[in-house]
């Protein structure tokens, strides 16, 4: 590939624009001619209303979308099963269009209704090629399932089923036994990285979707020396300023965050292993936190059990559960409470899965909503889980309001908000849980100031800020608020 192919083939992203707008408008513009019209012909012998001049815009544009399109597919960055079928809907399309433009001059030369009909089916045809071949576009830039993430569930499962979802996550496991590359690098790797290095695209050649592109490298040899972050290009480049022309990701992307680049150094200084459990590594102080942050407290022991008696939970309940990919251990025999863990679905879980868990709310003690799509809304349904100890809500989308509906879970010993969008205000709905111990407030608007407030309340309370908190928000080296 040419430095001049390789210059204009990166004009694709802003070019793919103009066929879709246009195509999609020369839709509307018939639809709204059917509707006005008698008969099936007689929209075409009018005045075009400007639909000849949108048609052959629409199919010069995708014409030259396409050329771009196939220019920077050859520069050797992308690949697999999701490029190709982009690239050929892609070019499908811009056929469609020229076919399109041909079959609406035919009909208006000759307005008989098989020309009408075959303009309109043509058309409609590309239409949907637009749609197949943005979605495989957008999961080439955004990665797999980004279309269908926060559709309702029965709509999420039929565009799953029709464009294909996201392969079922691993069940979880207990901390103790949780793999650290699967658990803790996996996802930072696959939300910061994969999306430039992974089977659809592979910038400088490297792959970091599996433990083998990993190991394997790039075009400029290894990325990951194992036992020494000091010597890894993976580990350099993301701690790099975001200004530097070496930092990953590149320019204009949101940087890796330090608590998470902190947890990939500290795994490959580690070793870089991708068997190995976290109870088998030496976890470092200053990553214990950001470990913490994801998986809860490391220290043995489960969740506190409430001192009061519920009955079995109920089967089906358990089994609609897991049909949504969430992870239901039971804790002893001897008792009936349970955790829940959401994490695994990841932000495909919204409030409407969360309601179907209602259910479950006596039995569950451990409810881990982790990097789920649940909002303030579905805190609603946190709150009818009267039992509760332990609860994630780290890395989801709730706010102070949502945090007003948890007054009464007066069993919460534990609470994670770390990532989330809580503020001042919203630590001043805690001050009624008098059972709370440890609280979890990294990358959050949290101030000193608010959390001296809180703690004038609750004085026995332990929090994990990750970094020393300011006046303004949280600021400064990692450490733990006492």
């Amino acid at each position: 590939m040419s430095e001049l192919g390789l210059f204009l083939g990166r004009f694709h992203p802003l070019l793919v624009h103009f066929p879709i707008v246009l195509l999609l408008l020369a839709v509307a513009l018939e639809l709204r001619a059917m509707r006005a019209a008698r008969n099936s012909t007689s929209s075409y012998s009018a005045p075009d209303g400007g639909r000849t001049a949108i048609l052959i815009a629409g199919a010069v544009a995708a014409l030259i979308t396409a050329g771009a399109g196939l220019l920077l597919g050859g520069n050797g960055g992308y690949a697999g099963t999701t490029f190709d079928w982009h690239q050929r809907f892609g070019v499908l399309v811009a056929f469609g269009a020229v076919l399109s433009l041909g079959a609406w001059i035919a009909a208006r030369r000759w307005p008989a209704p098989g020309a009408a009909i075959a303009y309109r089916l043509l058309l409609g045809v590309t239409a949907m090629m637009i749609v197949v071949a943005g979605h495989f576009g957008a999961t080439l830039t955004h990665g797999e399932g980004y279309l269908t993430e926060h559709a309702p569930a029965p709509v999420r499962g039929l565009l799953a089923q029709l464009l294909g979802g996201r392969e079922s996550a691993p069940r979880m496991i207990r901390a103790d036994q949780a793999v650290a590359y699967t658990t803790l690098v996996r996802p930072i790797l696959e939300s910061r990285c994969v999306r430039c290095h992974g089977a659809a695209k592979a910038e400088g050649k490297l792959r970091l979707d599996s433990p083998e592109g990993i190991r394997k490298g790039g075009e400029d040899g290894a990325v990951v020396v194992a036992g020494k972050a000091a010597e890894s290009d993976l580990v350099r480049r993301i701690w790099l300023p975001a200004s530097h022309k070496d930092a990953m990701p590149p320019g204009g992307t949101q940087p890796v965050p330090a608590s998470d680049a902190a947890l990939i150094r500290w795994w490959v200084d580690q070793g870089a292993p991708f068997d190995r459990k976290i109870s088998e590594l030496e976890i470092a102080s200053d990553v214990q936190p950001a470990i913490e942050a994801v998986i809860g407290p490391l220290e043995p022991g489960g969740p506190t059990l409430p001192a009061v008696t519920v009955a079995a939970p109920d089967r089906q309940a358990v089994a609609a559960a897991t049909r949504l990919g969430v992870t239901v251990v039971p804790l002893a025999s001897s008792v009936h409470f349970i955790e829940l863990h959401c994490t695994n679905a990841g932000s495909r879980f919204g409030d409407t899965d969360l309601a179907t868990l209602r259910p479950l709310a006596p039995q569950t003690v451990w409810l881990d909503l982790s990097g789920t799509g649940v909002t303030d809304a579905g805190l609603a349904t946190v709150a009818q889980f009267k039992n509760l100890t332990r609860l994630h809500l780290n890395r989801t989308k709730i706010s102070d309001t949502g945090l007003k509906q948890l007054s009464g879970l007066q069993q919460l010993e534990y609470l994670n908000l770390y990532g989330t969008g809580v503020t001042d205000a919203g630590l001043q709905s805690l001050t009624s849980l008098k059972k709370l111990r440890t609280l979890y407030i990294w990358q959050t608007a949290v101030t000193a100031g608010g959390l001296e407030r809180l703690r004038s309340t609750l004085p026995r309370l332990d929090v994990e800020s990750g970094v020393a908190l300011s006046s303004s928000g949280t600021s400064g080296t990692e450490g733990r608020a006492q």
